[in-house]
């Protein structure tokens, strides 16, 4: 939180006091067990700075967070739920515009696991080559949870990676992580090895979605 003096006393920003007035919303309206119900890439036009976009996305995120884990309690089953909601599809629909304050998110190691995992779930419709930069940044974090969120977000999130599996640029990537990460070796090779990808062909064949949203 950023203070500044003000003739001997001391001023939370402007932006911290938007934050903290966002968190203590969305706190209320998730012990109401409300579904967060609104968009954010069309807000980001009405901000100041990207400092604010990010404090935008990383509120609604931790909310959207919220209301997953809570709904996978209840519900203990598959993720069907996660893709009829508007934020969810704003998100993944519009994962290019997000990218530069995802990034800052991901990069934050005192954030919340749970919203970067969300995050990075959501970036499936990115190109390849934005898709391997997040990637690289997943690892200069160090962090092995994240790396497998991003190598193997679920068929339901995206195959990214398993349909670009025979491209040079995958195959060296893979290859790096594997290096850092060799306890990922199971699942590098089934994306290597084109097997991931052709399962997925074969339930598209017998009218699965996967992933469940389309990328525009």
């Amino acid at each position: 939180m950023v203070i500044q003096s003000i003739g001997g006393m001391s001023v939370v920003s402007s932006i911290a006091v938007r934050r903290c007035i966002l968190s203590l919303i969305s706190c209320f309206l998730f012990a109401c067990g409300n579904e967060p119900s609104s968009t954010v890439t069309d807000r980001f036009e009405s901000l100041e700075s990207s400092e604010e976009i990010e404090e935008l996305l990383l509120d609604e995120v931790g909310r959207l967070s919220q209301w997953v884990l809570k709904k996978r309690r209840e519900l203990d089953s598959t993720h069907s739920y996660i893709f009829e909601n508007v934020l969810v599809k704003d998100l993944y629909i519009n994962s290019i515009r997000h990218l530069p304050y995802t990034k800052k998110i991901v990069a934050n190691e005192a954030l919340n696991f749970e919203v970067k995992k969300l995050l990075i779930r959501f970036s499936q419709c990115l190109n390849l080559d934005d898709y391997l930069s997040l990637g690289r940044l997943v690892y200069t974090t160090g962090d092995e949870d994240l790396m497998t969120v991003l190598i193997s977000p679920g068929p339901e999130y995206g195959v990214k990676l398993d349909e670009n599996y025979s491209d040079p640029e995958v195959i060296e990537f893979l290859d790096l992580v594997l290096y850092k990460y060799p306890v990922l070796v199971e699942s590098i090779e089934l994306i290597r090895s084109g097997s991931n990808f052709r399962q997925t062909i074969e339930y598209r064949k017998a009218g699965e979605q996967q992933p469940v949203l389309t990328c525009f």
